[in-house]
């Protein structure tokens, strides 16, 4: 048993790809062990900025061998009618260097074929890792790479390549430097740094500057930042994302608390916090109550003490920042937001369709159609004076401008109505109409502009989509997907309920009546958007896509209610399996029996000849009234209960009832009575799409 190490040494890596790329090494390296069938303890993975790297503990110095068994040629191909063996038998021999005395024959299905066991493995690992080490660091992924070296595909150029096992160099035919080498961080020295056994490389890292762990990293920065603000009475304001990107940026978490002056809290928190953050990764303190201090963190990349030096050049550039925003919000505030409305209609939104001016007002009249088919409350004239404000932030200097501060769009807005006095409700709507920006994101609580959202996010998706935008792969430019999920989220988060068909429909519209160039009809825009979703209830909720399917494919056109009717399957699917499999199994029978044949409402009792026939028909009259309502009242889980009572009738019916008899009357008779059965369930969704 031997540790073996192995680092890529990189020029600086991007930093929120760092930890995942870390993490792949490490599983390509399993995958391969395990493939091979060789035997390690366990894989430890590293990254920092300037490299990633993985320790395998006590890993066999060969595979296992093993028995295989190798299915070869058919018993008539491999010999003639007189058993004697043909050239291709043969060749199988020679390919696995056995002989004929090796091989055993088994039948198959009625047909015989010559079979052989092959002993495998016994390889060294070394040999193992040489042969694969290329394809490894390929299969690493980044957002972009570019080819380095030959035909290696990577983030950064690599520099070098340390591997070693235990304590020798173990050679591997790439085209960089291997060596038993590394370097240091770049503040300390950046020299090179000499690892001689595999249980030193921590250690030795960290003499120089650089901790390797990740985790490690991570959790002191996080430390050292509470720790640094509890001293003045405060804490960080960090996001898990900001945290991650910080990591990724230093291999030594050295942090210092700087300063500012108190004038500029002044100025809206999530102005501050944007200064902060956008370009130089500083963290915000804040108070007990959420409010501002003035003071920020940062992290660099050397020890505490040498961030003495660098203070004042970190808080200099910091208020810089917070004076360009304090000048451009001074000349802003001068313009009513008012004013600024005809300023939209110089700004195009997309090529193509049209401007800003004109998209707010297709989002007017989707929130007024909105108002009269959901279940969204609202002001009317509130509403639409809060729908001429938005997005006039846009005209100012702020977003225009400052480009740090694009991102605040509609915070500005908010923040500007504040200072001219605009009323409460106009200042919290122009907060939160953009609301939910992504998955998991803040909701609005208004009621306003919960319909200004969903308005604004169903006419980016049903325009760009009319145009022939399509997401394809990665390729997202304008995050049509973003948004989709967003609205998603949002449906089912506050229970917004109406049918996305008719406000489809309406939007489509509005957009040709604006003479805009449509390229995709609105059938295709609604298959893409149910597509979408069906993905979304699968990836996000945990629900099954042909479960999903079912409900789409059934009469609601609602996609919070279908997301609850699907969610009732689901629960079922996962608690009473086996009878959810048979309520499915009766459905694809009745389904495949009625699909290509004419059928009506019809049933002639006195057609019967089983008591089967009478049986089910008496209890689909009896379900039907009360699975409908139950339905309509959104009682799914009654409903669906109300279903289950068919099962048995259905059954038995299958059982002992032969619906394709050769008399006409009772065929169609019969048939006439699955399409009841059909009917009913077709109510709840088409349980013939759920897969068993």
């Amino acid at each position: 048993m031997a540790d073996f190490l192995f680092e890529i040494g990189t020029e600086e890596l991007p930093p929120l790809a760092i930890k995942n790329a870390s993490l792949k090494l490490k599983e390509e390296f399993e995958n391969i062990f395990k493939q091979e069938k060789i035997d390690f303890e366990k894989i430890e993975n590293f990254g920092t900025p300037r490299r990633i790297s993985i320790i395998v503990k006590n890993l066999s110095e060969k595979q296992k061998e093993y028995i295989e068994e190798i299915k070869g040629p058919p018993y008539h191909i491999a010999f003639d009618e007189n058993g004697n063996p043909k050239e291709v038998l043969r060749k199988f021999l020679e390919t696995y260097k056995l002989k004929e005395e090796d091989t055993i024959i088994k039948e198959e299905k009625n047909r015989k074929y010559v079979y052989a066991k092959v002993k495998k493995g016994g390889r060294e690992t070394k040999e193992i890792i040489k042969e694969k080490i290329s394809e490894i660091i390929k299969r690493i992924p980044f957002p972009k790479k570019m080819r380095w070296g030959k035909g290696i595909l990577f983030a950064r150029p690599i520099r070098w390549i340390l591997s070693l096992w235990d304590n020798e160099i173990l050679n591997l035919p790439l085209p960089f430097p291997v060596s038993n080498k590394t370097k240091g961080n770049r503040l300390f020295g950046n020299k090179d740094i000499e690892i001689k056994e595999v249980e030193e490389y921590e250690k030795i890292l960290k003499q120089n500057g650089v901790y390797a762990s990740w985790e490690e990293r991570r959790n002191l920065i996080l430390s050292k930042m509470k720790k640094i603000c509890e001293e003045i009475g405060g804490s960080p304001e960090i996001e898990e994302i900001q945290l991650e990107e910080l990591t990724g940026l230093v291999e030594y978490p050295g942090i210092i608390l700087c300063e500012y002056p108190k004038e500029y809290l002044k100025l809206p928190k999530e102005i501050i916090f944007t200064a902060m953050k956008s370009h130089q990764r500083y963290v915000p303190v804040i108070s007990k109550d959420k409010t501002p201090l003035p003071y920020f963190v940062a992290v660099i990349n050397n020890k505490e003490e040498k961030g003495k030096i660098i203070k004042k050049g970190l808080e200099e550039v910091l208020i810089a920042r917070l004076e360009d925003a304090k000048f451009y919000m001074e000349k802003d505030t001068e313009i009513p937001l008012e004013e600024r409305i005809e300023s939209l209609k110089e700004i195009t939104w997309i090529k193509g369709l049209g401007s800003i001016y004109d998209k707010n007002e297709r989002v007017k009249e989707i929130s007024q159609f909105l108002l009269k088919i959901s279940n969204l409350k609202g002001d009317e004239n509130l509403l639409f004076k809060a729908i001429n404000l938005i997005r006039t932030d846009l005209t100012t200097e702020m977003i225009r401008d400052g480009k740090e501060f694009t991102e605040l769009e509609g915070i500005i807005a908010s923040e500007y109505a504040k200072v001219q006095g605009k009323e409460e409700k106009i200042i919290k709507i122009l907060k939160e109409y953009r609301l939910p920006r992504f998955l998991n994101d803040e909701l609005p609580e208004t009621e306003e502009a919960k319909i200004i959202s969903v308005s604004d996010k169903i006419d980016t998706i049903c325009a760009l989509m009319s145009t022939g935008y399509k997401i394809t792969g990665s390729k997202d430019p304008l995050g049509l997907k973003r948004t989709l999920y967003a609205l998603f989220y949002l449906l089912i988060e506050k229970e917004i309920k109406f049918n996305i068909e008719k406000v489809i429909e309406f939007n489509y519209e509005l957009l040709k009546n604006k003479k805009i160039e449509l390229k995709t009809d609105k059938e295709k825009i609604l298959r893409e958007i149910f597509k979408r979703y069906e993905n979304f209830l699968e990836e996000i909720k945990g629900i099954r896509y042909d479960i999903v399917d079912a409900v789409i494919e059934g009469e609601t056109r609602d996609l919070y209610l279908i997301f609850k009717k699907a969610e009732v399957l689901q629960k079922y699917f996962e608690k009473e399996k086996e009878i959810f499999e048979k309520i499915i199994i009766g459905q694809k029978r009745v389904f495949n029996i009625i699909k290509s044949e004419k059928t009506d409402k019809e049933v002639d009792e006195n057609l019967f000849e089983k008591e089967e026939e009478e049986v089910l028909l008496k209890k689909v009259n009896e379900i039907r009234p009360i699975a409908f309502r139950k339905i309509e009242e959104e009682k799914f889980e009654e409903a669906f209960m109300e279903l289950l009572k068919l099962r048995e009738p259905i059954d038995k019916f299958f059982d002992n009832v032969f619906v394709m008899t050769d008399n006409p009357k009772i065929r169609k008779n019969r048939l006439n009575l699955l399409h009841l059965v059909w009917e009913v369930f077709k109510k709840y969704g088409d349980f013939s799409k759920v897969a068993i």
